[in-house]
């Protein structure tokens, strides 16, 4: 009975290996259909909102031109909206590009009223497009009056350029998110763009183009060109959320446990400082408790951005990188959290931040120039990792790199040539081999030329060296001279008649190992001191020539087989050494010790683990030493620079000062 209860238990668990198998099959072409289906919706809906505006805004110039009133151009059910058919053509095929790519049953389509993702999104599409150009565009006859016709057509081009990006930069952040999904709701938080480009490009070219007039004049909403960008990005931010998911049972609630909407999170409550706050956004960081980098807050890192420019600035962007696994700006995009963290001088504007927590960017627009040279941001970041350790630049989780090297005083002796203080300045631990004659008397990398090396083990190095493999078997004068050979040619290199000291000792000097010393004549040296075994070479490599000291010892290089280098020698010769391999010479910021794979901490952050192969002060191969703060305070990047007029700047820069705070 048993036996029979195991067998039927077999076959369960086989049916069930079966159905889980088919299932994942099944599951899996089911995903790409969903993805497929997915990505028809958001190509056919974003044609139809960018065709929708067009033609908004096609009309609008049509009817100022004929200085009569433009209340048609806000109704897309108007045949004066469109007279063309274009608007109408495209919902006819987006419709039928979703029909033909989302099969009946797919779960995309439960995001949608009635699973029909084109009709329920539809009757949003033509109220968001109608009231938008209501509000942005308004209905006023102009009277032919150029200037007006010219601001309104320019408030026209820079929102519908805002919708485009917002659509654009959203759908496809969400398409690579969605490559790698199995389920399909909303789209992510993470992903709904805010325009940044064009908003900033309207801010400026919206008043060049309406000098001296108001958003009543041209029957637009005030102020502007706050106004007009404002609820611009707001339509279509919420055009591009209703594309993922339109149900009108969906509401966004923050603090049910559910990411809904624009929130970054929801942890099922309302409180801050548990890593979600009261608005669903993030107030997570990159280092500290809890992260990947791990480690402790342990105080904070200031940022202070200044500016230069020669003239008042109506607009510009300012940006700069952080070691994000050191310190942190809590919080991510351009949520509270963020904003909570920066401090910007320039008063008034329109200000959008970005921390992807890689790096953080500002942008601050007004219509008049209000940016003068000075204090433009101040950034209060956490901090996980003392300012003072070194970082590897590369490996940024290795830190504690050349704790003894004055880096700044070593980037200036490089810089300037100063090279007689190059290595003290710059020294890393101890040097690495030897030396061959060719080092000391030639500069290997360095620009300035110091002339032959005299000190040290550069005082008396061997003419040359070798590393390579040596006679393992053969003639007894090969085998314990450290003679060196190659495989091809081991017979050759390893093999010498026996040979008897007759006259002399009458005793065997050569040929087969094993009868060394034993008695000979010459006339039978070839039977009393041979055969000769055949030759062969090590499979390693030994020093067979170069610094006596050396000889015979397993090397893998040839400079492994030089003269010791010293820090004398280091100090008077700091271009000795190979800076490509990381293998020999003396130890700087650029060629450090080597802390191996498995050697030094990954995923968290901290420094190599104190042994031959992950010595203190070293970092991954490929590696140089830097500091932490030079990562930022040489990152700073200026971006559109502009007055009010719209026109680009030139000479704009900015600076970088970080200090620390408890």
């Amino acid at each position: 009975m048993q036996q029979a209860r195991s067998r039927g238990t077999a076959r369960a668990a086989a049916l069930v290996v079966a159905s889980v198998f088919g299932l994942a099959r099944l599951a899996h072409a089911d995903t790409k259909a969903s993805i497929a289906c997915r990505g028809a919706i958001a190509k056919g809906l974003s044609g139809v909102i960018n065709t929708g505006y067009k033609a908004s805004d096609a009309c609008h110039k049509t009817e100022d031109k004929a200085s009569t009133g433009s209340a048609d151009c806000n109704d897309v059910t108007k045949p004066a909206f469109d007279p063309k058919g274009k608007y109408g053509s495209s919902k006819t095929n987006a419709s039928a590009d979703v029909s033909a790519s989302c099969t009946p049953g797919d779960p995309v389509l439960d995001n949608y009223d009635g699973t029909d993702a084109t009709g329920a999104t539809f009757p949003d599409i033509d109220s968001t497009i109608g009231g938008n150009s209501l509000l942005v565009l308004g209905n006023q006859n102009l009277m032919g009056d150029k200037a007006k016709t010219k601001c309104l057509e320019t408030i026209a081009k820079s929102r519908t350029k805002i919708v485009k990006e917002i659509l654009k930069n959203s759908t496809k952040c969400q398409m690579d998110k969605d490559a790698t999904a199995v389920t399909f709701g909303p789209l992510d938080p993470m992903c709904l763009d805010d325009g940044t480009k064009s908003s900033m490009k309207a801010m400026t070219k919206i008043p060049s183009k309406c000098t001296g007039l108001t958003g009543g004049d041209v029957g637009a909403c005030s102020s502007l060109p706050g106004c007009a960008i404002d609820s611009t990005i707001s339509a279509a931010q919420a055009l591009a959320q209703e594309m993922y998911q339109k149900k009108t049972t969906a509401t966004q609630v923050c603090g049910n446990n559910i990411v809904e909407g624009t929130e970054q999170c929801d942890d099922g409550n309302t409180m801050d400082g548990d890593g979600c706050n009261h608005l669903c956004e993030s107030e997570a960081n990159t280092c500290g408790p809890g992260t990947v980098a791990g480690g402790t807050i342990v105080g904070h890192r200031i940022v202070d951005v200044t500016i230069t420019t020669p003239q008042p600035l109506a607009g510009v962007g300012i940006g700069f990188d952080y070691p994000q696994l050191e310190t942190s700006i809590p919080g991510f995009g351009n949520s509270s959290v963020v904003r909570a963290a920066v401090v910007v001088h320039p008063m008034g504007g329109l200000a959008v931040y970005n921390d992807t927590d890689l790096d953080f960017s500002l942008s601050l627009a007004n219509a008049s120039d209000f940016i003068t040279s000075g204090s433009f941001l101040t950034a209060t970041l956490n901090e996980c990792v003392p300012i003072a350790q070194n970082i590897c630049n590369r490996n940024q989780t290795v830190v504690g790199c050349c704790p003894g090297a004055d880096i700044n005083a070593c980037l200036n002796d490089f810089n300037t040539s100063d090279f007689v203080n190059y290595y003290n300045d710059c020294a890393c631990g101890a040097p690495f081999s030897g030396v061959q004659l060719s080092d000391c008397t030639t500069n290997y990398k360095l620009k300035a030329q110091l002339g032959n090396c005299v000190t040290g083990a550069c005082a008396s190095p061997p003419s040359s060296i070798k590393c390579n493999p040596e006679c393992a078997t053969g003639a007894f004068s090969r085998i314990n001279g450290h003679h060196s050979c190659t495989a091809g040619t081991a017979t050759a290199d390893c093999v010498v008649p026996p040979h008897c000291d007759d006259p002399g000792t009458l005793l065997c000097t050569d040929g087969d190992p094993a009868k060394i010393g034993l008695a000979c004549t010459a006339a039978t040296e070839a039977t009393d001191c041979g055969p000769t075994p055949a030759g062969s070479c090590t499979s390693g490599n030994f020093c067979t020539s170069g610094d006596a000291g050396r000889i015979g010892l397993a090397c893998s290089i040839a400079n492994d087989c030089g003269t010791p280098i010293t820090v004398a020698t280091c100090q008077a010769c700091p271009q000795l050494g190979d800076r490509t391999n990381g293998t020999f010479g003396c130890a700087d910021i650029f060629n450090g010790p080597v802390c191996k794979p498995g050697h030094f901490a990954t995923p968290n952050v901290g420094g190599c683990d104190g042994t031959a192969s992950g010595p203190i002060g070293g970092c991954p191969l490929g590696n140089t030493c830097e500091l932490q703060e030079e990562i930022t305070t040489q990152s700073c990047t200026i971006s559109d620079p502009v007055d009010h007029n719209g026109q680009h700047v030139d000479g704009v820069t900015c600076t970088i000062t970080v200090t620390e705070a408890p």
